[in-house]
């Protein structure tokens, strides 16, 4: 059963708490009881049920998600809310000039990347991971991914605590 308990996200735009969700605005799991916010996940993917059912998983888990349909409308969001994840997949971060995998870091220099694909030469891989960007092979592998997330949720709150 869900909560209907509100929660506010102190870093969200409106101040008026998560981005909505089908079930509107739900205090995540990941903020009850913590003394920092939830992670922030903005994930692109222009496959719609792809990115619908990964978002609703991610809100289960607890986190706040925003889901933009393209790189550009990404951009957009990053102009607005500061998300702590960025999550894509390959063919939906192509941008006019450039890519999304170039603007993230550049925006967002403390935000982790993680670029799903479904194939990835090693040279490629490598290239990728040398600039601080997690590859995620396709089909994906959630306990792999909701591990990641984690664990970089621990290492944000133990910032927080500092």
């Amino acid at each position: 059963m869900r909560s209907t308990h509100r929660a506010t996200d102190p870093r969200h735009p409106s101040g008026a708490g998560a981005p909505p969700s089908r079930w509107g605005t739900v205090a995540p799991r990941a903020v009850r009881g913590r003394d920092h916010p939830a992670l922030r996940v903005l994930l692109v993917d222009d496959a719609p049920h792809s990115r619908d059912a990964l978002a609703e998983l991610l809100r289960d888990e607890g986190y706040w998600v925003r889901c933009p349909t393209s790189a550009a409308a990404a951009l957009c969001v990053m102009d607005e809310w500061d998300p702590d994840v960025v999550i894509t997949d390959v063919a939906s971060a192509h941008l006019p000039k450039g890519s999304l995998l170039d603007a993230a870091p550049a925006r967002l220099p403390d935000a982790r990347v993680v670029v799903m694909t479904p194939f990835l030469d090693p040279q490629t891989r490598d290239r990728i991971a040398a600039r601080g960007i997690t590859t995620c092979a396709l089909p994906l592998d959630l306990p792999d991914l909701l591990a990641r997330l984690a664990h970089w949720d621990s290492d944000r709150a133990k910032k927080h605590q500092r």
